[in-house]
């Protein structure tokens, strides 16, 4: 995956996009949490959510490319995927 200084194509994006198995955060899958898991057992949060994280960073970080979104935005963002990044690495 690429690093957040570089730049992703549409098609490295979709691509990512395209091979996530997305039947693992539905209900039955191996990520997938509800809020009454997470308050009875809150160490089982981490490893669902950093794999949700994966499957969405190519995403967050295209956003924060797109020049006519707001600075503000851009910057929460930025903020997200480095807290994410440093969490889940």
């Amino acid at each position: 995956m690429a690093t957040a200084t570089a730049a992703l194509t549409f098609e490295e994006i979709d691509q990512h996009i395209r091979s996530v198995d997305l039947s693992a955060f539905q209900i039955g899958g191996r990520h997938h949490l509800t809020a009454d898991g997470v308050r009875a057992n809150p160490s089982i949060a981490l490893p669902a959510v950093c794999p949700s994280y994966h499957a969405i960073r190519p995403i967050l970080l295209a956003l924060e490319a797109i020049p006519f979104i707001p600075k503000d935005w851009k910057s929460t963002v930025k903020a997200f995927t480095g807290v994410m990044d440093a969490v889940c690495p």
